[in-house]
């Protein structure tokens, strides 16, 4: 039943990065700590390995879906200049990420819009390939500490979760073509919304997390 749960949690939370570019780990690790009975290491290391595979595959199944075409040079702005620009936001959205618990997505795909003026849903398959180094650097992190045998215990579980999210983020792409883009923004600011209320709570001592 445990792993049936998990299989679910994990495809509901998998459509965000089929449908918007997102790990999900805002979601993520709230369910595997309060639901769950995780313990906070525990939470957050099972929570890279699912993101790792639902961004890996959503980005993988958007680029072959959609066949996008990264075409960045709409913006009005110097090459270098723009290279600037996204270096210093890449800093700034690494500070606040450190301080929501995420890896960024929710402040990624914003700034993307922005800089490069392009859709939310090229913007969100862009964050996807952003995401990915950065789960992997996570990852190792952990396993240079030798941490990952916190949850070595817990394969079953997170295969399910893994599965699931496989699925959500199947669901999710193939969405994507049905969806309006206004409505993806709609679902980006209340994302947005989300994170800022964090944000507004977060107290130094409770800065633990570090997701997708």
């Amino acid at each position: 039943m445990r792993n049936i749960q998990s299989f679910a949690w994990g495809a509901l939370v998998g459509v965000l990065g089929g449908l918007i570019g997102l790990g999900g780990a805002e979601f993520r690790l709230p369910v595997l700590v309060s639901i769950f009975n995780y313990r906070t290491l525990q939470a957050i290391i099972i929570n890279l390995i699912v993101s790792l595979v639902t961004v890996t595959f959503s980005f993988v199944v958007v680029l072959i879906g959609h066949n996008l075409i990264f075409s960045l040079g709409s913006f009005q702005l110097p090459s270098l200049l723009r290279i600037s620009f996204g270096l210093v936001a890449g800093i700034i959205i690494g500070i606040f990420s450190s301080m929501l618990g995420v890896a960024g997505g929710e402040l990624i795909i914003p700034t993307i819009i922005l800089l490069f003026a392009v859709d939310i849903k090229l913007a969100g398959s862009l964050s996807l390939a952003i995401g990915i180094p950065t789960i992997v650097m996570g990852l190792f992190k952990y396993r240079s500490q030798q941490r990952l045998k916190e949850v070595k215990s817990e394969q079953g579980f997170i295969g399910s979760m893994a599965s699931g999210s496989i699925l959500g983020a199947f669901i999710g792409s193939s969405l994507l073509r049905y969806v309006s883009s206004s409505l993806l923004y709609l679902i980006l600011g209340t994302i947005l919304l989300l994170s800022a209320l964090k944000l507004a709570k977060h107290k130094p001592s409770e800065n633990r997390y570090n997701g997708s």
